[in-house]
């Protein structure tokens, strides 16, 4: 019989405010709570700059 896949649990929850100018970003790490957040301009140079914040 087949083993049922087991969900992995994320160590961080991500939550994305999309606007026309802006992306609005929060990083919570599950396990304390503490509370990243940082705002990017909404366009490729924006996204980049998330990304790289993100991998941090």
């Amino acid at each position: 019989m087949e083993k049922p896949m087991q969900p992995q649990v994320s160590p961080f929850i991500l939550g994305i405010d999309v606007s026309k100018d802006s992306l609005d970003v929060c990083l919570v790490r599950r396990g304390d709570g503490v509370l990243h957040h940082q705002k990017f301009n909404n366009n490729r140079e924006g996204f980049q700059r998330m990304k790289a914040w993100m991998k941090q």
